[in-house]
């Protein structure tokens, strides 16, 4: 579909104007300048502005990424803002995080306001995060993971050596 402004409220595998407003709808692919989803769920949204409120996007690439009591899985942009939101994975230059959860974040600026993230890697950031994993805490935990494996890989090998004997 290519118009310059397109309203949709049902189902639609791929989506292609200036402007998409998805009220209560699905869409699979959304390729706009701007992009807002409201009470919808995407697939996949590559737009220079995507808004979602109470809104679903699993994979989202854009300029500027607003969520509003959403749920991103992959999201990759130079700026996002989330509120009330759970974050899957976020790669962005700049974000906000505002009493939001998020799985992996990794920014050149953050802002955080009373958020949780399990690893958080940021140049510089401001304000509160509780985070499971920072910088140091990801670096022992690969060390101990790898450090278990090289130890299970020795072990089968010396089992099944004496085995074969």
């Amino acid at each position: 579909m290519a118009e310059e402004n397109t309203r949709h409220e049902a189902e639609a595998q791929h989506v292609t104007a200036e402007t998409v407003t998805l009220d209560g709808g699905s869409a699979y692919v959304i390729k706009a300048g701007k992009a807002e989803l409201k009470m919808s769920a995407a697939s996949t949204v590559y737009a220079e502005t995507v808004d979602l409120r109470e809104s679903v996007a699993a994979w989202t690439e854009s300029d500027l990424v607003r969520a509003d009591l959403g749920a991103l899985g992959v999201t990759r942009a130079e700026t996002a803002a989330t509120d009330q939101s759970l974050v899957g994975v976020l790669r962005a230059n700049h974000a906000a995080l505002n009493n939001s959860l998020g799985g992996v974040v990794v920014a050149d600026r953050l802002e955080v306001n009373n958020s949780r993230t399990v690893l958080l890697l940021a140049r510089e950031f401001d304000g509160t995060v509780y985070t499971l994993l920072d910088a140091r805490g990801a670096a022992l935990f690969g060390l101990l993971a790898g450090a278990a494996l090289g130890l299970v890989w020795l072990l089968g090998g010396m089992m099944s050596r004496r085995n074969s004997s």
